[in-house]
């Protein structure tokens, strides 16, 4: 799981919101989560927050 969440955190800047999802989710569907973010290049969106999208750099384009 820490290498998903580190990819998730690369990927979109931000770190997964694991606090948001454990009250109705075990670690098998915070993984699906995760998993299903990244496949699909999507930022997990919680209700009432906004979501900063990851700035690109020179190098990075």
């Amino acid at each position: 799981m820490y290498e998903l969440l580190c990819e998730y955190a690369e990927k979109f800047g931000q770190d997964f919101p694991i606090s948001a999802v454990m009250k109705t989710s075990n670690e098998n569907g915070v993984i699906q989560l995760v998993q299903k973010c990244i496949n699909t290049d999507t930022p997990f969106l919680v209700a009432g927050k906004a979501v900063t999208k990851k700035k690109t750099t020179k190098t990075e384009k």
